[in-house]
């Protein structure tokens, strides 16, 4: 019992969050095509949508509001379960400050193209969030906190039940091998192209159904896509 407490809390302090900081794409002659005016104005919407929402990313991080970004980036159905359990103190701490990151110059950001994304990627996705999701929205199914995982006030039965999802919490980065239960279900995402400070690059905007739009940035660096 004491291996698996010892398990499940290395597990539950081990997830960690990545800003939308990844690696910068050179500058590329963008195709244009002939569309109506209608046609450009909801593509423009849409562009706008998901710059929204990476700045607000940006935003949450120089103010270090962890629990703004990571909402920014991660399923509604994952962070209610982080923080229904009480581990979102526990990550901010593991996590540090994130105002070295140099995210200060980043003023303004801008969408500039978007397409539908690979159905892999999606499927990649998926797995991605479950795996993430699962051990928390177990141990909220169960009234646990991260406290009653320390200090040992968990029922062996209940220990076990969430010892799969631990386990594959803490191998996320094998995520081709790992058989996850899909607890997250995508109904659309688009590989967005945001142009900031010069520079570019291409992120998925993804959302759950009944959610809002996120910018993965998890699975830019699980997934390598």
């Amino acid at each position: 019992m004491k291996k698996i407490l010892a398990f499940l809390m290395a597990a539950t302090t081990c997830f960690c969050a990545f800003t939308a900081c990844g690696d910068k794409k050179d500058s590329d002659d963008e195709k244009t095509n002939k569309k109506s005016s209608s046609d450009k104005d909801d593509k423009s919407e849409e562009l706008d949508i998901y710059a929204d929402v990476f700045m607000d990313m940006i935003d949450a991080a120089k103010d270090e509001d962890i629990s703004k970004l990571l909402r920014c980036t991660l399923p509604d159905l994952t962070m209610d379960a982080i923080e229904n359990t009480d581990s979102l103190d526990v990550m901010t701490e593991s996590m540090g400050s994130i105002s070295s990151l140099g995210l200060d110059s980043i003023s303004d950001v801008e969408a500039i193209a978007a397409k539908e994304c690979d159905e892999d990627i999606v499927e990649g996705l998926e797995k991605m969030y479950s795996v993430y999701s699962n051990l928390f929205i177990i141990m909220e199914e169960n009234d646990l906190t991260y406290d009653d995982i320390a200090s040992g006030n968990i029922d062996e039965s209940v220990a076990e039940e969430i010892l799969e999802p631990a386990s594959q919490l803490v191998e996320v980065s094998d995520l081709e091998n790992l058989d996850v239960d899909i607890s997250v279900d995508i109904k659309e995402a688009k590989m967005v192209t945001f142009k900031y400070e010069g520079t570019k690059e291409e992120a998925v905007a993804y959302r759950v159904d009944g959610e809002d739009w996120k910018i993965d940035t998890v699975g830019k660096e699980i997934l390598k896509y």
